[in-house]
């Protein structure tokens, strides 16, 4: 089951999202040139707001050093020093299996992964056990001095081997866990030594212990985000701007320079695969809080770039919830052909006709076949929304508790 987020939002001038060249990001759709906004921006931008309203048990963080949490963690609330505190750190990770690398002193994985950000408080929590700290530093105090005593150049976080304590697979459990919201929305892929795959039988060979690490390194998405767009043609405008500098003995400006900036009303969409969500939030994680904060974090989400110098916050002038049980759809080709102002002007007002429009059409193409419910939210007056009057909700926390009622139920609903 999935439920789907179509948002028609404008915003004013403003620098939401910029490429390498620092100009805002654009895209080629129906011929023309669209404004757009990365999916990895918008992720970005949601996760920050449901860590916000969840706390500590919903943060996560992509790191290719993890050992810096959790040596921090050991240093703050276990006193213990944090040079060694990252070693130790980063040796108990090379035991667990994770593909460690150092250099010069610094300790990092192979690659960038997802973690909870509890999670690793958890792993700090394990190794500041006195026999276990100081395990884990004569195991790493042994492996350095095995790496300078050969004739070549060796990286010690090569020579830690595997370890299958009860420590080490618990180390492992909590650093791979799915049950961080962060994780689980959005996945994590996790590259293990070969020799991670543990398992009860001794006669497992080389191939099942690989496909045992790509079983437990490797979590998919439950939440699909596509790229921003435009409903309209968009071109990049510049900002001049000087600067007075107050005390110079001579005229004219103490700086100058440019800013690229747009404006533009986007579409965008958001897919959640339910039962994926529900089935990795085990424990203590309540799979309404989560589902209620990611809602609100999706639809009012608030770009950061710029904004003391655009301030271009913008809620959204329509929010389509649809929930289905099978494969999610973008609504993306009801603006194919890119909108035209209204005779008064604005792009928000025909942008959310043609939406509504093209929704309806589909519906009458294809049936309402998969379709569990569909709910709508917008400040707009009714007579704007077309086909989508029958189905709006207000006020807002009305249209959540809808959408929520919709995502919960295992029951068909009619739309």
């Amino acid at each position: 089951m999935f439920l789907e987020l179509h948002i028609i939002q404008s915003f004013g001038p403003s620098v939401l999202n910029r490429d390498d060249t620092n100009t805002p990001k654009t895209a080629e759709f129906g011929g023309v040139t669209r404004a757009r906004v990365s999916s990895q921006c918008l992720k970005r931008l949601t996760r920050e707001h449901y860590e916000r309203a969840l706390g500590l048990s919903a943060e996560s963080v992509i790191t290719s050093s993890p050992f810096t949490r959790v040596a921090q963690t050991l240093r703050d609330a276990h006193g213990r020093d944090y040079d060694d505190a990252r070693r130790v750190a980063a040796t108990a990770f090379a035991q667990a299996g994770f593909d460690v690398e150092s250099e010069k002193g610094a300790f990092s994985l192979a690659a960038p992964a997802r973690f909870g950000v509890a999670d690793l408080d958890a792993i700090a929590k394990l190794l500041a056990d006195e026999p276990t700290w100081d395990a884990l530093s004569a195991a790493f105090t042994a492996a350095a001095g095995a790496a300078k005593g050969g004739k070549k150049t060796v990286d010690p976080m090569t020579l830690i081997s595997g370890d299958t304590s009860g420590t080490s697979r618990s180390i492992r459990d909590l650093a791979l866990q799915n049950t961080n919201l962060g994780v689980a929305l959005f996945g994590r892929m996790i590259a293990m030594k070969k020799a991670a795959a543990k398992t009860s039988s001794d006669e497992t060979n080389d191939e099942d212990k690989a496909a045992e690490t790509a079983k437990t390194s490797l979590i998919d998405a439950a939440c699909s985000v596509a790229h921003a767009i435009s409903t309209h043609r968009a071109v990049a405008e510049f900002d001049f701007f000087t600067a007075v500098d107050a005390y110079a003995e001579t005229t004219g400006a103490g700086m100058m320079g440019d800013i690229p900036f747009n404006s533009a009303t986007y579409y965008r969409v958001v897919a959640l695969d339910l039962h994926e969500m529900r089935k990795r939030l085990t424990g203590d994680v309540d799979f309404d809080a989560a589902l209620r904060a990611f809602l609100e974090a999706t639809i009012l989400l608030a770009p950061q770039a710029k904004q003391a110098t655009f301030l271009a916050n913008e809620v959204p002038s329509l929010v389509l919830a649809v929930v289905r049980d099978d494969q999610p759809q973008t609504l993306a080709n009801a603006f194919e052909r890119p909108v035209r102002p209204a005779p008064e002007g604005g792009f928000i007002e025909p942008s959310v006709r043609a939406l509504g429009a093209h929704w309806a059409a589909a519906r009458t193409a294809y049936g309402d076949a998969g379709i569990r419910g569909v709910t709508a939210f917008s400040p707009l007056s009714d007579d704007l929304l077309g086909s989508l009057e029958a189905v709006a909700v207000r006020p807002f926390d009305q249209f959540i508790e809808e959408a929520m009622r919709l995502a919960t139920s295992d029951r068909t609903t009619e739309a």
